[in-house]
């Protein structure tokens, strides 16, 4: 090979070099993430208007993000290596994780928080509230509440089934839930029907108490708003247990714990859809707008 062979061969390799490094930059570090800091100075997803904002600039140095409206768009992006992760609850991060391949989450929690009903702070409030508190605490000494839990946190889509709250008792009255039905799995519509952890466990409640229950879906901006001014009896759909929220309502003893987590690219085994176009329009997301971290 001649030196003009030679110097071609050797400026095609670094041309075909910094295209290659210019591509891992525009989509993040190629390698498989297991830390949340191999996450600093990467591309990284943040949900609009959520807190997911200021929380990404806490845990993620220099990072470079970039803003979307719907959680199947950032798990798309990662999978396709436009960011190199985003930040979500660790309740939701779970189910989005089991219903789409390519992408998992890493175990390590940023935060550790509650979710918990919510009540107004009335009379009527104050004694629904003992009486879950009461009953919570029932169903985690007799095993139910974990049960619950892995049901509608697992991915058996037969077992995720709810009694209707339109056969309850009404002896002792009625109470009005507020819920978001875009927080699975906590609460959600399925096959027309008001679904989830949350609704499981609110239906279980009415009924052991002489309870009739009416679900009210009530969107996130005003949900707060609503239950504090005592609209509704209580309030679910993973609801996030805060210092300041806890000076307008009444908070349930939790029933579960979680935090915020990291989704990037990875299997998460056992997946129900292959891909994102399996997703569109299934909701399992959780940020200012639609979820426990809405605005107080």
């Amino acid at each position: 090979m001649n030196k003009k062979s030679c110097l071609y061969l050797f400026l095609s390799m670094i041309l075909i070099c910094l295209f290659l490094g210019g591509c891992a930059g525009s989509g993040g570090k190629s390698e498989t993430i297991t830390d949340i800091r191999q996450l600093d100075g990467q591309n990284i997803g943040v949900m609009t208007g959520s807190t997911f904002d200021g929380y990404t600039d806490e845990f993620i140095h220099d990072a470079d993000k970039k803003y979307y409206s719907e959680y199947s768009d950032m798990a798309a992006a990662v999978k396709q290596g436009e960011i190199a992760a985003f930040l979500m609850d660790e309740p939701m991060a779970r189910m989005l994780c089991s219903e789409i391949d390519g992408v998992s989450y890493l175990p390590e929690r940023l935060t550790d928080d509650s979710y918990a009903f919510a009540f107004p702070k009335t009379d009527k409030g104050k004694r629904l509230c003992d009486e879950l508190n009461q009953f919570l605490a029932e169903m985690k000494a007799d095993g139910t509440l974990g049960e619950l839990e892995n049901v509608w946190f697992g991915s058996d889509e037969s077992l995720k089934t709810v009694e209707t709250s339109e056969n309850l008792p009404v002896s002792n009255g009625t109470v009005e839930l507020a819920l978001n039905l875009e927080n699975a799995p906590f609460a959600y519509t399925k096959d027309d029907r008001t679904v989830g952890y949350d609704v499981d466990i609110a239906v279980r409640f009415c009924k052991a108490y002489g309870y009739g229950l009416n679900i009210n879906s009530v969107e996130s901006d005003v949900f707060l708003s609503d239950v504090e001014s005592g609209k509704y009896d209580m309030g679910a759909s993973g609801f996030t247990v805060t210092e300041e929220r806890a000076e307008k309502v009444y908070f349930s003893e939790p029933n579960y714990t979680g935090g915020i987590v990291a989704v990037v690219a990875g299997s998460s085994g056992g997946a129900r859809y292959q891909s994102l176009q399996d997703f569109s329009g299934k909701k399992s997301g959780n940020d200012d707008r639609n979820g426990s971290r809405q605005a107080a």
